[in-house]
């Protein structure tokens, strides 16, 4: 399992914030270094809390939607950041 709880963090306020871009792209922007082995982790991490859903998993394409659930986390975690 992914050990990095902090970067699953960090892309699912990303995620939020970027709203139709992929998560290679909002990984990219946050400086965040990231295979595909760990994205693919990262969103079945994501995927088994309900925060996102729709996904789907290309090479250097992964697009994906948050659920209402992965809005109010991603918000909750912008509050606590500030």
């Amino acid at each position: 399992m992914y050990n990095s709880n902090l970067k699953v963090k960090k892309l699912l306020i990303g995620l939020c914030l970027n709203e139709g871009r992929t998560i290679e792209e909002v990984a990219q922007h946050l400086g965040l270094s990231s295979n595909q082995d760990e994205i693919k982790e990262i969103v079945d991490i994501l995927e088994d809390e309900g925060l996102i859903q729709n996904t789907c998993l290309g090479y250097k394409n992964t697009t994906t939607e948050l659920t209402a659930k992965g809005s109010k986390e991603a918000s909750t975690l912008l509050e606590v950041a500030y």
